[in-house]
């Protein structure tokens, strides 16, 4: 009840968190409803992952009240007959369980996560070893990138594969919220080259290339030994992609910051 009374009250007193409380829930409600929709009329191809994304009950959801929120939305009052006369904490727990039941539960069946690889979570698909179930596509980039050794182990000819079609423009990767000095520790962290770290910055590139952004600019950094080991890794990493986005002539080229600065030209072309 403590975790509810400071969710209540943070929604009423903070106008910028109540804000982005009702945009989040507004997106979620509207996203289950359109799986919903797709999955009455058959169309089990083009449900979405928004249940697979839904803040659980058991954890995050305490703290913020979204699921009651969501449910909200799905079940407004007018729903159902009986909904008028409840409480308001008693309607809100009620629709709150009928969402689990009547949404989430069938989103979220074995059955349909085994027709629909690409929703299942990879760790859902990794423990009992249904490796070949696995579609590298909609694996997130944090995923890729912490599970990368087991997916090798286990699985290794058909990420071979699908890295080698992610080359060759015939298969995507999956986009996401690394930084880009933590690809760029994953592509030089080992002996040998990353190509899922290579191929992550590829994305990254092309996606930020798509904004139009930064075309313009060169990068000036600074590696003084004060500066922390990470610190400088992200100072790395930011002048990298800077230097790729640029055009000509600034393209692959930065300048040092120092009493004497000079232009390089980045050579090479992976990370490492």
């Amino acid at each position: 009840m403590e975790m509810v009374s400071k969710a209540v009250g943070l929604y009423f007193a903070d106008r910028d968190f109540r804000f982005l409380h009702d945009r989040v829930a507004d997106l979620f409600a509207e996203l289950l409803q359109a799986d919903l929709e797709r999955l009455r009329a058959g169309d089990v191809e083009k449900v979405k992952l928004a249940a697979k994304w839904w803040p659980s009950l058991d954890s995050y959801g305490r703290s913020t009240l979204l699921c009651e929120s969501i449910a909200l939305r799905l079940f407004p009052r007018h729903s159902d007959p009986k909904y008028p006369t409840l409480e308001v904490w008693h309607y809100a727990y009620r629709v709150r369980e009928r969402l689990w039941k009547e949404v989430l539960v069938l989103l979220r069946s074995s059955s349909l996560l085994l027709t629909r690889r690409d929703l299942a979570l990879p760790e859902v698909l990794m423990a009992p070893n249904q490796w070949e179930l696995l579609f590298y596509e909609r694996v997130a980039f944090g995923a890729m990138r912490t599970h990368k050794d087991l997916f090798i182990r286990h699985d290794g000819k058909r990420l071979a594969d699908y890295q080698e079609q992610v080359a060759e423009g015939k298969a995507t990767m999956a986009a996401g919220a690394l930084f880009p000095h933590e690809i760029l520790i994953s592509a030089c962290g080992g002996e040998a080259e990353d190509k899922v770290a290579e191929l992550q910055w590829r994305r990254m590139v092309e996606d930020l290339s798509k904004k139009g952004k930064l075309t313009n600019c060169m990068a000036v950094c600074a590696m003084s030994g004060s500066i922390e080991t990470r610190l400088q890794v992200v100072c790395v990493a930011i002048k990298l992609l800077v230097a790729e986005l640029s055009e000509e002539p600034w393209n692959r080229s930065l300048i040092t910051f120092s009493r004497d600065p000079r232009q390089h030209r980045i050579e090479g072309k992976t990370l490492r």
